[in-house]
């Protein structure tokens, strides 16, 4: 680890992996039926949430979250501000999220900004936690 990280606090690991899928019943059908995870519908017609982890081997829900891909790009949703990213025709990634202890957030937030890190907060739309949003 480089001296800049030292302070830096813990990230856990991988908490989630946002993609956009064309056909949710099937994307669905293929993590719960072939890969057997559980796939939680959110009740919104376009958003489930797949739970990859494994009991034993995690401490924390490690998700891939299933976006409804829209038709065409003239009827995505208006990006939200900091939540999700560019959306391209190309990209099937919507975002990915790191966990941490929301202990730590206060200082996840002050050690961005020591390394310049332009950083957004909100309340993440499914988990309900705080959360910081920032652009690689």
């Amino acid at each position: 680890m480089s001296e800049e990280l030292e302070g830096r606090p813990p990230i856990q690991g991988l908490a989630e992996v946002a993609l956009w899928v064309r056909d949710l019943e099937a994307s669905s059908a293929f993590y719960s039926d072939v890969l057997d995870f559980h796939v939680q519908d959110v009740g919104d017609g376009k958003t489930r949430v797949v739970n990859v982890s494994h009991p034993e081997f995690a401490d924390f829900g490690q998700n891939l979250i299933l976006y409804k891909h829209p038709d065409t790009p003239s009827t995505w949703p208006e990006p939200q501000g900091h939540h999700g990213s560019p959306r391209t025709e190309s990209s099937p990634l919507h975002h990915l999220a790191f966990a941490i202890d929301l202990e730590d957030f206060d200082e996840h937030l002050e050690w961005l900004g020591q390394m310049g890190v332009e950083v957004e907060t909100g309340v993440h739309a499914l988990a309900g936690e705080r959360s910081i949003y920032c652009y690689d």
